[in-house]
C-alpha cells in the first residue's frame, strides 16, 4: 500500500475540496461513531482498557486544532479500523469500509474519508519515518496523524515508541525548516515538539515496540452473516454500557461543550491533570459540564473481584445515582467486568 499522494488526489482538492467541506450531514458524525465503535468491541489496549477511548481522543484532539475540518474529523474516530477491525470485528478491510460508507450521506465525502483512513493504515514491518514523511502535503491525512502522536505521547509511552515519534518529526522539521509542515497548525506541531523535548515517564509496559494498534487485543472471530455481524455488535455494545446497574441508563451521543464537540457518558483519560479521567454529561438543567475523577497516582488492577467488590462496598457504589457527581463516576469505572486500569 502506498501513502504518496496520487494525480486523482490532487485533482480532487482542486476541484472539490470545498465541495467535501460542506456535505456531511449531522448525523454522518454520530455514525461514524458508532461505526468507529462497533469496529473495535472487544479490543483493549496493552493496559487493558477499552481500545476505542485511544480513537476518541484523537477525534478530540484533532477537532481542538481544525474545528472546521470535518474530514479530519470523521477520520481520526476510524483511523485505526482498516487495520484493526478485519478479522475481528469485520471479515474484510472490503467490508470495513462498507460500513464506513454506509455512515456518510454524501458517496463524495464518504470516499474522501475512507481514502484518508486507508494512507493512515501503515504497513508492519515497514519504515515508518519513510510513512510518515510521505504523508507531507496530504493535509487532512497528516492532521490525523499527528493528532494520533499528541494522544500517544500524553499516554504512557514507552521509550522506544517517544524515540520513533522524536525521530519521524526530526525528520519532517528537516524538510520544513523546523516550522509547521503546511496545513498544520503552530500550537498542534508546537505541541508535538514541546512532548519530545519534555522528559516523560520511562515506565516500559513490555519490549515490544509500536503504535497503539499493535498492541490491540483481538476477541477470536467467528462466523457470521453481516446481519449476524451487526446484531452481535450492536448487543456487545449494549452489554458494555449496561454491565452493572448503576449505568444501564447511560446513551452515548454528542453535544457541545465550550465551543467544541464531546462525547457524553463516554470517560476518557487525562493528562498531567489532578484527576486521571474526565467525563462530559448534562447536569438537570440540560448543560454539559465536566466531572473529573480518579487519582493520578493509584494503579490498582480491577480484574480482582474482590478488590472490586470491596471498593463497590465501601464507597457505597449501589446509592451512587447522579451522574454529576465524581463518586458515580469511580463507581461506574469499577462495575462489574471492568478491566480499565485505574
Amino acid at each position: 500500500m502506498t501513502n504518496k499522494i496520487t494525480q486523482s488526489w490532487q485533482k480532487f482538492l482542486r476541484e472539490s475540496k470545498q465541495a467535501v467541506k460542506e456535505k456531511f450531514a449531522p448525523d454522518d458524525f454520530k455514525d461514524v461513531y458508532n461505526t468507529a465503535r462497533m469496529a473495535h468491541v472487544g479490543q483493549t489496549r496493552r493496559d487493558g482498557s477499552e481500545y476505542f477511548s485511544h480513537p476518541s481522543e484523537v477525534s478530540n484532539i484533532a477537532t481542538k486544532y481544525y474545528p472546521k475540518d470535518h474530514v479530519v474529523r470523521l477520520a481520526a474516530y476510524l483511523h485505526d479500523t482498516l487495520e484493526d477491525a478485519p478479522g475481528a470485528t469485520v471479515s474484510s478491510a472490503e467490508e470495513m469500509e462498507e460500513f464506513i460508507r454506509g455512515s456518510i450521506q454524501d458517496p463524495a465525502s464518504a470516499d474522501e474519508v475512507i481514502r484518508v483512513v486507508r494512507a493512515l493504515t501503515h504497513e508492519k514491518g515497514g519504515d515508518y519515518q519513510s510513512y510518515v514523511i510521505d504523508l507531507l502535503g496530504d493535509v487532512p491525512t497528516l492532521r490525523v496523524k499527528l493528532a494520533d502522536m499528541v494522544h500517544n505521547l500524553t499516554d504512557n509511552p514507552s521509550p522506544k515508541q517517544k524515540a520513533k515519534y522524536a525521530s519521524a518529526l526530526n525528520a519532517i522539521a528537516q524538510k520544513t525548516g523546523g516550522n509547521a509542515p503546511q496545513g498544520i497548525s503552530d500550537n498542534h506541531w508546537n505541541t508535538l515538539m514541546s512532548l519530545i523535548e519534555d522528559r516523560m515517564s520511562e515506565e516500559v509496559w513490555d519490549k515490544d515496540d509500536g503504535e497503539y494498534q499493535a498492541s490491540v487485543v483481538k476477541p477470536t472471530k467467528a462466523k457470521m452473516t453481516r446481519e449476524e455481524l451487526r446484531t452481535a455488535i450492536r448487543e456487545t455494545i449494549v452489554r458494555k454500557l449496561s454491565e452493572n446497574s448503576c449505568c444501564n441508563e447511560e446513551v452515548l451521543e454528542e453535544a457541545e461543550y465550550q465551543g467544541k464537540k464531546v462525547t457524553l457518558n463516554d470517560p476518557i483519560r487525562t493528562s498531567g491533570e489532578s484527576k486521571k479521567f474526565k467525563v462530559y454529561v448534562k447536569n438537570d438543567k440540560g448543560n454539559v459540564v465536566v466531572v473529573r475523577f480518579g487519582d493520578p497516582d493509584m494503579e490498582i488492577r480491577r480484574d480482582n473481584p474482590e478488590a472490586r467488590s470491596n471498593f463497590r462496598k465501601r464507597h457505597d457504589c449501589a446509592n451512587k445515582k447522579d451522574r454529576t457527581t465524581a463518586g458515580y463516576w469511580s463507581c461506574w469505572q469499577w462495575r462489574a467486568g471492568s478491566k480499565v486500569d485505574s
